[in-house]
């Protein structure tokens, strides 16, 4: 029988909005850049339909991906989760208040997902202010 890794295989926990809040404070970023490995469906208790979880490697914890971020992930990287595998994503975080089903007003951090499209060289922020892309690598790069 092969020598099985768990945190290989599982990844560590699931990604919060308020665990990605710290670490994106802890690292001085706005946003972690990931790339996923590997996808499988899994059913929550909370849940009727499995949702994907997304693998980032070894020591790095998952995503669940909710369906509105998975329809931005789908507009990007297409319908098949095999041409999901290596592509890189960005998860970024922010602050929502919202009422829960019971009525009772809830606030946390919501958890941002964006497909980093191929080829992108730099992504700084005067890209993302002036929402241009330089995904030639003979564009000059804003720094």
């Amino acid at each position: 029988m092969p020598d099985l890794n768990f945190m290989e295989d599982y990844g560590g926990a699931l990604f919060t909005g308020g665990g990605l809040h710290e670490r994106l404070a802890q690292e001085g970023k706005s946003e972690l850049v990931l790339t996923i490995t590997a996808i499988r469906p899994e059913t929550f208790p909370d849940t009727k339909y499995p949702e994907w979880i997304l693998s980032f490697g070894q020591n790095e914890d998952e995503l669940r991906l909710k369906k509105q971020a998975g329809r931005l992930l789908y507009a990007a990287l297409g319908d098949k989760s095999s041409g999901w595998i290596g592509r890189q994503i960005a998860l970024s975080v922010e602050w929502k208040e919202w009422e829960a089903r019971d009525g009772k007003p809830m606030a946390g951090f919501a958890i941002k997902v964006r497909a980093i499209p191929n080829g992108v060289v730099a992504v700084t922020e005067q890209t993302r202010q002036d929402g241009r892309r330089y995904d030639d690598l003979d564009a000059k790069i804003p720094f």
